[in-house]
């Protein structure tokens, strides 16, 4: 790992209600994420909103993370508890990430950046919510690459791209376990049948699969910049994208992927890192 010996910086671990009281102090209306994990202290806390907030408040203050306030002055956060939660609820960027493997299920991943300090946001329980910052964006790409090591597959050499339609077919009849129907809705594209199959054995027996979602925010206004997803089985490992040139999103790209994996992380850590173009 490129930043393995660095010591990391220390975490901030809240619960629900210690979120939604510091949401309630800084005037956020919302957290980019939270809405899709239904975990979203607004809707939380409807119907006993004071109690949750005041709990949390408590918490916060017997903890030591936040100082009252006196003589009608504001409470206080202490230093590293504001930097990760103004970077939380007030990013420029937001790199989402979802994985899911069939015995786990579902795992969650939010990194937001805001000007140059970057967080990563996890879940460690539920209603838990664990936010550490990090000194570079190399330690993004070595947490993707452990939750993602496809980098380790066999590189292959297929780059196709398909209609939309199309592609959700094959995928349909893939995961119906229909193989010979869906090699057979490949049959225009330029690969090999071996190649042909690879793919949709990939989908069919999927070991891994996930989500990448690039989102630039300006005050209430969220753009979806960019997203891709991957998938793997036990023999190769492919990533699917939206083609650049194909603003309406008819086409998918359809990349076979090995060692190249590890430079494709790293040009979508870039674009979270960019500045939101206009």
């Amino acid at each position: 790992m490129t930043h393995s010996e660095e010591k990391p910086q220390e975490a901030v671990i809240l619960s629900r209600a210690e979120l939604s009281y510091l949401m309630d102090m800084l005037d956020a209306h919302y957290m980019v994420g939270l809405d899709g994990l239904g975990d979203d202290p607004p809707y939380f806390y409807a119907g006993n909103r004071e109690s949750i907030i005041q709990e949390g408040r408590t918490s916060l203050i017997q903890r030591g993370l936040v100082l009252p306030g006196e003589n009608g002055s504001s409470d206080r956060a202490e230093g590293l508890l504001m930097k990760c939660v103004i970077t939380s609820f007030f990013p420029d960027s937001t790199l989402l990430v979802v994985r899911n493997i069939p015995q786990l299920g579902e795992q969650v991943l939010i990194f937001f950046r805001r000007e140059n300090y970057i967080l990563l946001h996890t879940f460690p329980e539920e209603f838990t919510h664990r936010m550490e910052p990090f000194d570079h964006p190399n330690q993004v790409l070595d947490i993707l690459l452990d939750w993602f090591p496809l980098h380790q597959y066999p590189k292959g050499e297929t780059h196709l791209r398909m209609p939309v339609g199309r592609f959700e077919v094959m995928q349909g009849l893939a995961e119906r376990g229909e193989e010979d129907a869906a090699v057979g809705a490949l049959r225009d594209q330029p690969l090999s049948d071996d190649e042909k199959l690879a793919l949709v054995r990939a989908i069919e027996n999927r070991a891994i699969s996930g989500s990448f979602a690039v989102l630039y925010i300006r005050g209430e206004e969220i753009n979806d910049a960019f997203s891709m997803a991957v998938l793997a089985d036990s023999r190769t490992a492919w990533v699917l994208g939206q083609p650049d040139d194909d603003p309406e999103g008819l086409w998918i790209s359809v990349i076979r992927v090995g060692s190249d994996f590890a430079m494709v992380m790293r040009g979508l850590i870039r674009k979270w890192l960019e500045e939101a173009p206009g």
